[in-house]
């Protein structure tokens, strides 16, 4: 009921208020936050933060020394992350900044959480095989 409520009043909202896709400038369905569903697909994810010596890294480390490079995004120069780049740039919309760094945080926190669950299954791996390996006999 709640859900319905929310949709009547963000749908309600949207037509005195349009909210626009920070990618193409389309209209957002109640549904969308910040971009639309076709910008979405068309902004895949590097997950280059996973790997450290990846393609990126490889490209600054030959002019700049360097620890760690990534990119959250692929970039296009017709794609939606190339007009945002400029809308941030250059007419000051700050919200795509602030939409950027969040889904940046989300997505490296998510690839952490990841890593320290595996490294938990593998620690507990580890700790069970070395329990049956040290058996007195």
């Amino acid at each position: 009921m709640k859900k319905k409520a929310f949709a009547v009043l963000q749908t309600l909202v949207d037509f005195i208020f349009p909210r626009n896709c920070l990618g193409c400038e389309s209209f957002l369905k109640f549904y969308e936050k910040h971009l639309c569903i076709s910008c979405q697909i068309k902004m895949p994810l590097t997950s280059f933060h996973l790997i450290r010596e990846n393609p990126l890294y490889e490209k600054i480390n030959v002019q700049f020394e360097s620890t760690a490079v990534t990119s959250l995004f692929f970039f296009q120069k017709e794609g939606a992350i190339a007009h945002m780049i400029h809308l941030f740039k250059y007419k000051g919309e700050r919200k795509i900044g602030v939409f950027l760094g969040e889904t940046g945080f989300e997505v490296v926190n998510a690839g952490l959480s990841i890593i320290r669950a595996f490294s938990v299954v593998a620690a507990k791996e580890i700790a069970v095989s070395s329990l049956f390996s040290n058996k007195k006999r």
